[in-house]
């Protein structure tokens, strides 16, 4: 009993340390899932950012095309006003050369020094919005540059933690093995522990049933015993009363069976010396009381 109540408690002590360790496992699981969720949002917040950014990049591309172009523009449009001042210049020389009145002259002068005023603000303008362009340009490379890096950056983060995302993912996949197989021993020990104890109920069951009979047969050898007690003490009683009687009338008529009954109990009541039953005196005692039990019921 102490063996199967220590082995229940040994049993019952491994099936909670094996519940608990499966409650540890599933606490540990919706945490890696709540990890694998928030690393999978921050994912996708990543790739937006990451999409956000190269169509802002694309954007300053296009806008930096069409500067270079407004570019190639104003150049052009300065090289034609260039040789429009050289072509004036020209114009100039030869009418100097023709000798013109200098009335012509100074009209001309003045013509020319007003075109050549107008020609030169619209230098200073071009060559203003050029150094503009070209510091907008530059600002828009450095800041393209700049993009092109967060852009680097951002992918080599979303790379580690799609590393990181898969990692977890594979050991999620390892614990929830491993948890599906604690669950399986833990079902199977629990199966086991359970027909363990029906077989034990059982033998209990059994081995009280045999106590119970063996203390009902018990009792009612010992109801015989005493029944059987009696019935000598009672014999050993008519039997002192059959003396006295024959002390007191000895010309008493006595029946065979009588006799040998009385002789019986007798022997049985009163026995004789030591000499009178030898090594084996319990089996001839038995033989007598097998001898003397029939010839009670006799009597009775």
């Amino acid at each position: 009993m102490r063996r199967f109540f220590k082995a229940r408690d040994e049993d019952s002590s491994q099936i909670q340390y094996l519940t608990a360790k499966c409650h540890r496992l599933a606490h540990d699981r919706a945490q890696l899932e709540r990890e694998n969720l928030l690393s999978r949002e921050m994912e996708r917040r990543l790739q937006n950012d990451v999409e956000a950014m190269a169509s802002h990049l694309l954007q300053k591309e296009q806008a930096i095309v069409e500067l270079r172009g407004k570019q190639d523009l104003l150049v052009d449009h300065l090289r034609r006003q260039q040789d429009l001042v050289d072509f004036l210049k020209d114009h100039v020389d030869l009418r100097a050369e023709v000798g013109s009145t200098a009335e012509e002259n100074s009209r001309d002068t003045e013509l020319l020094a007003m075109e050549l005023d107008q020609l030169r603000s619209e230098l200073l303008a071009l060559q203003s919005s050029d150094g503009k362009l070209v510091g907008l340009v530059e600002e828009l490379y450095a800041e393209a540059q700049q993009r092109a890096e967060l852009v680097e950056s951002l992918q080599a983060e979303l790379h580690s933690k799609s590393m990181e995302v898969e990692d977890l993912w594979i050991h999620q996949q390892k614990e929830r093995e491993q948890l599906e197989q604690l669950h399986s021993a833990h079902q199977r020990k629990v199966c086991e522990l359970q027909q363990e104890n029906s077989n034990s109920v059982k033998k209990l069951q059994q081995t009280a049933v045999q106590f119970e009979r063996l203390c009902k047969q018990q009792r009612y050898w010992m109801l015989c015993v005493k029944r059987f007690k009696d019935c000598l003490t009672e014999e050993r009683e008519a039997v002192v009363q059959q003396r006295n009687t024959r002390n007191t009338t000895a010309g008493i008529n006595r029946k065979p069976g009588g006799e040998a009954s009385s002789a019986k109990i007798s022997l049985l009541i009163f026995p004789p010396s030591n000499d009178f039953y030898p090594s084996g005196s319990v089996v001839h005692i038995q033989e007598d009381l097998s001898l003397l039990i029939p010839l009670w019921y006799e009597q009775k």
